[in-house]
């Protein structure tokens, strides 16, 4: 092992203490994609995946960065974590290799407006997914309208007054970004495994989008009946505006925000929200440093989803300490920061 990469791992091992040690993963290699702009695993800011990274290796993972320049070595599972710019015609050809040869893949991904257009449900990876799994992420953003209303269409206000004289432009109005929170999921299979000892009610979601399933790929977690999918993200980020279209938006009902499939000795994971891995969304702790998540359903769903994928038994019981008190995060409607160099190292 390369000695940059163990000495993160004693970072890692040193910072984030976590109480669910065991050797459940010895054996297996995990390699994470950091160079479009994911959550790396050795990056402590808020925007990183070392708290996840720390799991893994102190159940006896190996945990590692995928180097596109060379082949990919021997691995279980990679991880794509809320990619910001979209994967190279060469980077999807080498992840489309490593699945049909019985790779696993986990990823979670925001909308693609809110993330530089990566991952878009017709084109690259998620075209591939579509045809042979059934399984993708659709362009769309969930929204959470205000006491359960959907929006109606803003008045058409005149760009002129009677006598001719232009009218000021008016400023748009910040949006407010409890409508992107989804604070609470429904189980749409709650005697999946990727459900075990999970309550969807206590998980916590900002930015998502819906997955969409077919053929013999299955859905998990879903949102309330409240939440419609608007599929205008593009307007929603450039004026702040957003109401229900019957063209391009889906009604409210039980969207699902996440997905899985098997092909042959092939499995795949999508979660339609990058910052659930994220430390500082969630994978908040409270205090820092700790294993008290604020959010302990999101990370014990996110276990058993790595699980899953890498056919390893879910254990009964994976508990955390209560967290100290600590103020609702509040997402905003911007893209993912992207990771740098320093970060990922």
């Amino acid at each position: 092992m390369p000695k940059a990469l163990i000495l993160a791992v004693l970072v890692i091992l040193c910072v984030t203490p976590v109480s669910a040690q065991s050797d459940l993963l010895d054996g297996k290699v995990v390699l994470f994609a950091v160079d479009n702009g994911e959550s790396a695993p050795f990056n402590h800011d808020d925007s990183g995946a070392s708290k996840l990274a720390g799991l893994l290796i102190r159940q006896g993972a190996t945990v590692g960065m995928v180097n596109w320049s060379l082949e990919l070595p021997p691995v279980d599972l990679i991880v794509l974590a809320g990619p910001t710019r979209d994967y190279s015609g060469g980077q999807v050809a080498r992840l489309w290799q490593y699945v049909n040869n019985g790779g696993s893949l986990l990823v979670l991904a925001n909308p693609p407006d809110f993330s530089g257009r990566a991952l878009r449900q017709d084109a690259g990876l998620f075209e591939l997914l579509w045809q042979d799994f059934g399984l993708r992420m659709n362009d769309e953003v969930l929204i959470n309208p205000p006491d359960g209303v959907l929006p109606s269409p803003p008045a058409e206000v005149p760009t002129t007054e009677n006598e001719g004289t232009p009218q000021p432009t008016s400023t748009p109005e910040p949006l407010d970004p409890s409508i992107l929170m989804l604070d609470g999921l429904v189980a749409l299979d709650a005697a999946h495994p990727l459900l075990l000892n999970v309550d969807p009610s206590g998980m916590y979601m900002h930015t998502a989008r819906p997955v969409e399933v077919t053929g013999s790929a299955f859905t998990m977690l879903g949102t309330t009946e409240l939440i419609y999918a608007e599929g205008n993200v593009r307007e929603l980020m450039r004026n702040n505006q957003y109401f229900f279209d019957q063209v391009v938006d889906r009604g409210q009902l039980n969207h699902p925000v996440s997905g899985a499939a098997e092909l042959n000795a092939s499995r795949v994971v999508l979660v339609g929200n990058a910052a659930l891995v994220a430390n500082g969304s969630g994978f908040l702790t409270s205090p820092p440093g700790s294993d008290a998540f604020v959010w302990p359903d999101n990370v014990r769903f996110v276990m058993n989803a790595i699980y899953w994928l890498l056919e390893v038994d879910i254990p009964d019981v994976l508990d955390f300490p209560e967290p100290a008190a600590i103020g609702t995060p509040t997402p905003t409607p911007s893209p993912t920061p992207e990771v740098t160099p320093t970060e990922q190292t």
